[in-house]
């Protein structure tokens, strides 16, 4: 019987830098110049891929490594993105359904004039997590959608919590989950 070769290895990391927060996930490609459609995590994260766009700063692409955008635009609803490297729709249509990141260093800071008390969820990805008052793990990822919900990775595995729960608080450094709901964090009943 013959042998399979090897596959292939990447010559990419598998991840992104650690401490570096994903502001999108790229979709189908856009036009014939290797732009793609975007969806971004949030409204403020569109915000920072139009400034990193612009001034040319870091980013990490999964499945492409460390570029840099060559352009971040608006069209009708949505963001479409181009990443250095990628001019052809061929080559960017491997990069479906993969994950725009940053270094949080080149990100812009909320405007406190749109939102004062607003989040930016996507910065929460490894935060600590405290369980009453005890520490607990932290947040793996964020899912942003109609409901923002944070994976928490504990000492029971990964557990998703919806974001604007009433037993989840931020202050500013630490999520803080308190009086959490009977099964919410383990599967036999117990918080």
């Amino acid at each position: 019987m013959p042998e399979h070769p090897a596959p292939a290895k990447s010559p990419y990391p598998a991840a992104p830098p650690t401490g570096w927060v994903r502001l999108a996930r790229l979709g189908r490609p856009f036009q014939v110049r290797g732009s793609l459609k975007a969806e971004p995590v949030s409204s403020s994260a569109a915000t920072a891929l139009r400034a990193l766009a612009k001034e040319l700063g870091p980013v990490w692409v999964d499945g492409h490594g460390a570029t840099r955008l060559r352009e971040a635009r608006t069209v009708g609803a949505g963001l479409v993105l181009a990443v250095q490297g990628i001019y052809a729709p061929e080559r960017a249509r491997a990069l479906t359904h993969a994950h725009v990141w940053a270094d949080p260093a080149w990100l812009p800071e909320p405007d406190p004039d749109d939102d004062p008390d607003a989040v930016d969820v996507a910065r929460l990805e490894g935060a600590p997590v405290r369980l009453d008052g005890a520490p607990y793990g932290r947040v793996a990822y964020v899912l942003v959608g109609a409901q923002d919900l944070l994976a928490i990775e504990g000492p029971e595995g990964e557990r998703l919590v919806p974001w604007a729960a009433p037993y989840v608080a931020w202050d500013g450094t630490t999520v803080d989950l308190v009086d959490v709901p009977p099964g919410l964090l383990d599967g036999d009943g117990r918080a």
